[in-house]
């Protein structure tokens, strides 16, 4: 299915009949989710024996779906198979790009690792809004390494020319976004000092944004208490 992406990103819809890359991309496709499948459905016969022995199941994504969601069988196993396919192809580009870059940045790994240690020890979703460090480092990240290296887009209303470039109507544009960050012109001296400035401003980016919208909420109370005395 990856191997074929790139066609189906590049290549005009009408080609897609003619050309066997959308064919290969749909197999690549079944072949995920008849694999997916199998290992659900085995999840389901542990879940249904566990029931009957009356043991617990909380915590569990699976049962989470089943019992507190509106999901078909169907739509839950579409749910799980793209998060196993979206969790091997994106969770871990990430996590080996940011280790990558702590590093290069010893002064940041320690800081992060600081952070970590004073939230946890049992983690949580609970723990990780108390480590805004750790965000922050995801964050640049993911803006310096991107999981979808470029992406595309159509200008289908009109043509349209930005910078002095010229995009036609109905033209497919492709953006790529790892060349917009990472050029052959920086070396590491040049990414180990971005890094460790940019992990920085997405906190200080976070502290403005949430005192604009604190003011805009204290705004809003004033002109409603104002307006009540009119």
């Amino acid at each position: 299915m990856f191997s074929n992406s790139p066609y189906v990103i590049v290549l005009p819809k009408w080609s897609r009949p003619l050309l066997p890359f959308w064919q290969r991309y749909n197999a690549g496709w079944e072949g995920i989710f008849t694999f997916a499948k199998v290992l659900i459905d085995r999840k389901l016969a542990e879940i249904e024996r566990r029931v009957e022995q009356q043991e617990a199941l909380e915590g569990e994504y699976l049962t989470y779906l089943l019992s507190n969601t509106d999901m078909s069988l169907k739509d839950v196993y579409g749910s799980v198979a793209e998060l196993l396919l979206a969790g091997v192809d994106t969770t871990s580009n990430t996590l080996a790009w940011a280790l990558h870059l702590l590093s290069l940045n010893p002064h940041i790994q320690n800081r992060l690792y600081s952070e970590v240690s004073q939230s946890c020890p049992e983690p949580s979703a609970e723990e990780v809004t108390r480590m805004p460090y750790l965000k922050a480092t995801i964050k640049e990240t993911l803006r310096m390494y991107p999981v979808v290296p470029l992406n595309a887009r159509i200008f289908s209303e009109k043509d349209v020319v930005i910078g002095g470039y010229y995009f036609p109507k109905k033209g497919k544009t492709l953006v790529e976004a790892l060349q917009q960050y990472v050029s052959d012109a920086y070396d590491d001296i040049d990414i180990i000092q971005n890094f460790s400035n940019s992990c920085d401003q997405w906190i200080q980016a976070r502290k403005t944004e949430v005192q604009d919208l604190t003011k805009a909420e204290s705004d809003k109370e004033l002109g409603a208490v104002l307006k009540g005395h009119q």
